[in-house]
């Protein structure tokens, strides 16, 4: 899951062995991002705007190629 996500986002393969890290829609909080303020900054953004998950975009478009 970790380097599918990496991958989608387009992380350097430094960042994606590095931890802690926490994905949310369709940003990433890396090490030192990690904060309470961060994190509920970043809820309540995707909960305001209803976003599906980036995987489920992926499934949807590659749906819509075929």
């Amino acid at each position: 899951m970790n380097n599918a996500l990496c991958g989608l986002l387009e992380l350097t393969e430094t960042d994606q062995y590095n931890a802690p890290k926490i994905f949310i829609g369709n940003e990433v909080l890396k090490e030192d991002q990690l904060n309470y303020d961060s994190i509920r900054m970043l809820i309540k953004r995707y909960q305001e705007n209803e976003d599906i998950a980036p995987w489920e975009r992926i499934s949807i478009e590659n749906k819509g190629e075929k």
